[in-house]
């Protein structure tokens, strides 16, 4: 006997959803549908939880993305500093013959 309160409804259901609920596992049509709607359930649970985890890792690339960014252009300025630092020195009186 289940121990939670069973509550008799009645549903007109298609032929098709009923040879596939007969398919599974259960002794009676209402074991086997409880069966599959807990399995549901269970895996609406599952599904938003692995959501969560993809949001937590795609906001960590996300910021793993902006520090390499950032440092790509901390990069781009010490190379046009280099850049106009080698310009200079190529035209500095003292460079040329």
């Amino acid at each position: 006997m289940p121990d939670y309160k069973l509550i008799s409804k009645s549903v007109r259901i298609p032929e098709d959803v009923v040879a596939f609920i007969e398919t599974k596992e259960g002794e009676t049509f209402s074991e086997k549908l409880l069966g599959i709607i807990k399995d549901y359930r269970q895996g609406d649970a599952d599904r938003q939880r692995r959501l969560q985890e993809y949001d937590a890792l795609l906001e960590s690339k996300r910021k793993q993305l902006q520090d390499y960014s950032r440092t790509a252009q901390k990069a781009a300025r010490v190379t046009q500093q280099l850049s106009a630092a080698l310009r200079d020195y190529d035209t500095a009186p003292f460079t040329q013959p």
